[in-house]
């Protein structure tokens, strides 16, 4: 392919098979997106108060997730959604948990 020698001489670091890192998804980060996720969704829900459908398309935009994928990942927060509850935090907590987004 066109470009693959720059390409890998650019960015090998001679790795041997002995101190190659695991390969594929990083569970952390995935985690992490999980949590901003359920984040986001209830401040749509709770404090913007969007339908359920307008949030669904507006996360799909911001996370560049379909929006079949995006209930399931939702589902997945039950225990997040009753901290937030319990909480009710201001949209200030947001802020700082997720400086790089618009609250």
């Amino acid at each position: 392919m066109r470009g693959k020698q720059k390409f890998d001489a650019l960015f090998t670091t001679g790795d041997t098979p002995g101190n190659l890192k695991k390969k594929g998804r990083d569970l952390r980060l995935l985690a992490r997106r999980n949590w901003c996720i359920t984040d986001r969704y209830y401040y749509y829900g709770y404090l913007t108060q969007k339908r359920y459908e307008v949030i669904i398309k507006l996360m799909s935009l911001e996370f560049f997730l379909s929006v079949e994928t995006l209930p399931g990942i939702i589902d997945g927060g039950t225990e997040r959604f009753a901290e937030l509850k319990e909480l009710e935090p201001p949209v200030a907590y947001f802020r700082k948990q997720w400086p790089f987004m618009k609250w």
